[in-house]
């Protein structure tokens, strides 16, 4: 049922689509009710509340409800001299009705006719405060019968009114409670969960810094209002960080009216993929690491099944494979930690075996020549596609929540003998739209550090040397002739113009020294190596001494795909240092191979802000010379970046 109901799968569109949803239900219901709101504001002096203009407007933005507020009390306040002073007065209240709604639990009417009544009372006061005072006015004092409704406790004696504290009670998030007051022994509500908490805490603690940070913001740190606030007199409370995260908390299912969670561009899996935490591969290590452990690195060695595209006019599709006996052997048994019996663990050892299942978008006209093109392809999970391995549904790891596709492991649903790959596709017949797909099963094999290096392939120095000088020998004129024959490959669009090649010796992730082993990917198209050792150092692992992950072989250089099975090492470079490490000249950064196969030590320069042009000269006229004087200096040269 759960893989049924993920099926579709866009939260993303279908959080688009609520929220305009949302939209047109706002304008429909503004041009419908605006009018009567205006009527009935102006009928009984006071703005609307939160809960108003959720309910007959299905207005959920803050922003919009506050510019509503203002918009609204406005139309009864301009008459009042200095009223947008008195506005910023009703809107610390409206905050304060702001933070404590509650969609599930609604206030009762009597308290709903006490908060239209303070809105009102807080407009007689202040039309009374502007006409008795004359500037420098003192502070002007909130209504304590506003204080109170609003849930804002007051302390002290000798005002109008006052208000009697709650005593600070755990009560249960599904009961609320009332308080009195001592004016009128009116009722302030109190609701379920958000605003009973925060009020009963409130009403008992005897600091005033929250409502001072709330109300200095929009009436600033000079405005005789917000003086008030800074008297005895008036002392609500500031809620501690603990409090305040449990306001913040939000049901785990949204509420009807609560707009969907927006997630974040690079999202915490263990947050955001709590309902898919069941799908997590098992760990690839032991629960308990010995110390001398051997390396060890996952590569993908093969496919069990190659690579289908899936055809998008199909519904239903499937493939028959059948993996070989001697890697299904090799699959580890799954174990459980001693403690936590929730983790599963799959302890590789060298030769291990796992599968896991990709889907890959294609070019058509290129589709996966080879096991290099498919690895090095990013995973991407069709919305529209449904998979089954033999009668098993497979729930995929979508970028929504793991912040890019994840492969599936399918190491537990492989059987020996015939398996079959099922693909269910909910597309219309009228979606025309580019569905250019491919779905296969690797093979993810463990290997040893030892072993590995004895599997590099190595290229001799001379079919080294030899490719070099056929790629500098190229004619320029070939581009002008008509050659048709066939079984020429070279690409007449492409020609080597210079007749030395500069080949880089500093290792690039180092950056600091001149490789050991120099090696390359069989599909990089540079002669730049990297060194081997500092390679497989840096492989990703989860852990410590823990396997490496199969996902990060690719080329320091180019990103093209550097698999250990892929690698080879150049034994013309590993010349070359045996000779610079006999004339002492490892810290040479850059060799330059001549068309006829010779070779020199790239002379650096040292620049030093602006070259001089007489300089350039001495070097043309002199050149003898001007090596010399630059050859002392050698070792201490910056990098100089030349491009072929």
């Amino acid at each position: 049922m759960t893989t049924i109901a993920n099926f579709a799968g866009g939260e993303g569109q279908r959080a688009y689509e609520y929220l305009g949803q949302r939209v047109v239900s706002f304008l429909k219901a503004l041009r419908r009710s605006w009018n009567s709101i205006i009527e009935e504001s102006q009928r009984r002096l006071a703005p609307p509340l939160v809960q108003d203009m959720i309910e007959e407007l299905t207005l959920l933005s803050p922003v919009l409800q506050t510019t509503m507020f203002r918009a609204v009390a406005r139309m009864f306040w301009h008459a009042v001299p200095e009223y947008e002073s008195g506005i910023e007065v009703l809107l610390a209240l409206h905050h304060r009705d702001q933070s404590a709604y509650n969609p599930h639990v609604l206030p009762p009417a009597s308290w709903k006719a006490n908060a239209y009544h303070s809105f009102k009372l807080v407009l007689d006061e202040w039309t009374k405060y502007i006409q008795r005072t004359r500037p420098p006015r003192p502070p002007f004092q909130i209504p304590r019968f506003a204080l109170a409704t609003f849930g804002i406790g007051v302390a002290g004696s000798g005002n109008r009114h006052s208000i009697q504290p709650v005593p600070a009670t755990n009560q249960s998030p599904v009961m609320g409670g009332l308080h009195q007051t001592a004016h009128g022994n009116q009722q302030g509500y109190l609701s379920t969960g958000t605003r009973s908490n925060s009020l009963a805490n409130m009403a008992t603690s005897a600091n005033q810094t929250l409502f001072q940070q709330m109300t200095s913001s929009f009436l600033g740190p000079h405005s005789p209002v917000q003086a008030a606030y800074s008297q005895n007199a008036l002392r609500p409370t500031v809620l501690n960080q603990q409090q305040q995260f449990q306001q913040s908390k939000r049901l785990l299912i949204p509420a009807t009216k609560e707009c969907p969670r927006a997630q974040p561009t690079h999202p915490d899996f263990t947050r955001s993929a709590l309902h898919q935490a069941h799908l997590r591969s098992p760990i690839p290590g032991p629960a308990t690491l010995e110390p001398n452990a051997q390396k060890l690195f996952r590569q993908v060695t093969g496919c069990a099944l190659s690579p289908n595209k899936i055809a998008r006019s199909r519904p239903h599709q499937s493939w028959t494979f059948k993996p070989l006996d001697a890697y299904l052997n090799a699959v580890p048994p799954l174990t459980y930690g001693p403690e936590d019996k929730t983790k599963r663990y799959r302890i590789l050892g060298d030769g291990a075996v796992t599968y896991r299942m990709r889907c890959c978008k294609f070019e058509p006209a290129i589709g996966f020549p080879d096991l290099s093109t498919w690895v090095t392809t990013d995973c991407y999970w069709p919305e529209t596609a449904l998979f089954q391995l033999n009668g098993k549904a497979l729930e995929a790891r979508k970028k929504l929540h793991f912040g890019r596709y994840l492969p599936i492991d399918v190491t537990q649903y492989m059987t020996k003998g015939e398996n079959t790959l099922e693909v269910y596709l909910n597309r219309s017949s009228q979606d025309k739209s580019a569905f250019d797909f491919a779905v296969g099963i690797e093979v993810v094999q463990t290997i040893s550090e030892e072993r590995l290096l004895g599997k590099i392939q190595t290229i001799s120095a001379q079919e080294s040397l030899d490719t070099i000088k056929k790629s500098l020998s190229t004619a320029p004129t070939k581009s002008n002739s008509n050659n048709n024959d066939p079984n020429d490959d070279d690409d007449d669009e492409i020609i080597m113009t210079s007749s030395t090649l500069t080949i880089p010796l500093f290792d690039p992730i180092s950056a600091h020294q001149i490789f050991t082993v120099p090696v390359r990917g069989t599909h990089c198209r540079h002669r730049d190596p990297f060194d081997l050792a500092t390679f497989l150092a840096t492989r990703k692992r989860e852990q410590p001494g823990y396997p490496s992950s199969p996902n990060d072989w690719r080329c320091p250089i180019c990103r093209a795909d550097a698999r250990p099975d892929v690698l080879v090492q150049d034994a013309f470079l590993v010349s070359v240092r045996e000779e610079l490490a006999s004339r002492d000249l490892l810290s040479t950064r850059a060799i330059i191979v001549s068309a006829d196969g010779r070779w020199e030590v790239k002379r650096e320069e040292v620049v030093s802000g602006v070259r001089s042009p007489s300089l350039e000269e001495d070097e043309d006229v002199g050149g003898s010379r001007g090596v010399s004087r630059r050859s002392g200096s050698a070792c201490a040269a910056p990098v100089v970046i030349e491009l072929d």
